[in-house]
């Protein structure tokens, strides 16, 4: 805009510059045009730096303080299923930075055994093609109770950027699952499968889950997925649980 004004100015200049001079009076006009312009360009200038202001969209700040209400009934659980401490996570099978964050999770499990649970629950990313079929084969080899072994083989591809959605009852294989079975159970409850996921996706959403992995500690967003963050987090839930201060 600034621009425009200048070139609004140049161009008011010019007309003096290249003609002949004009008499008083046609030089009050030609002042009084250019303050007409100049008035313009000002309110045009403040018009776009105000739709500018309001296209901005304000992404609302994460309260990490908050505690959200998680369902945890057919939960797919790991670690001791009566502990007092749950970490939630909403991941995707096809996200590296899911597949970063399994070694700190099994790190933690290791430290807290009475401690603590992990609760998965699928947030499968539309721009992730083999996302969502993976977790919906997932269910099939939790149904044979080896979803965590599958969850392991999927993401440790993931994290040498090789899951193919069409390997999918290989890496049954891989995981030592019943191949058959896999089959036999994903062919049978893949409708009941996909309402899983899709539940539990539209839970995240509900408790504003933005992307993955998204982590819990009894309900609290954790903003620091270090073993260290993390391991603080567990300790002051585990006290709060038991009633302390």
């Amino acid at each position: 805009m600034k621009r425009l004004t200048t070139l609004a100015l140049t161009g008011v200049l010019a007309i003096g510059a290249t003609a002949c001079q004009p008499a008083d009076e046609q030089m009050k006009e030609i002042m009084e045009q250019q303050a007409l312009i100049l008035e313009k360009l000002g309110k045009m200038e403040e018009t776009l730096s105000a739709a500018r202001t309001a296209g901005k969209r304000q992404r609302p700040t994460e309260d990490y303080s908050k505690v959200y209400k998680i369902g945890y009934a057919d939960a797919v659980v790991k670690g001791n299923p009566n502990a007092p401490v749950t970490l939630t996570e909403w991941s995707d099978f096809e996200c590296p930075y899911c597949a970063g964050v399994t070694a700190p999770i099994q790190a933690l499990l290791e430290k807290y055994p009475e401690k603590l649970r992990v609760v998965y629950k699928h947030f499968p990313l539309s721009f992730h093609p083999a996302a969502k079929p993976a977790a919906v084969a997932s269910m099939a080899a939790n149904d044979q109770g080896c979803f965590w072994a599958y969850h392991d083989v999927l993401f440790d591809r993931t994290s040498k950027r090789q899951l193919d959605g069409s390997k999918l009852e290989q890496y049954a294989s891989d995981a030592g699952c019943n191949v058959d079975q896999f089959k036999t159970d994903l062919e049978k409850n893949k409708a009941a499968y996909t309402a899983r996921v899709d539940a539990d996706y539209k839970e995240g959403t509900s408790v504003d889950v933005r992307g993955t992995p998204a982590l819990y500690i009894n309900g609290r967003k954790v903003r620091d997925r270090s073993i260290p963050g993390m391991s603080a987090m567990i300790e002051a839930a585990a006290k709060e649980a038991a009633g302390g201060e």
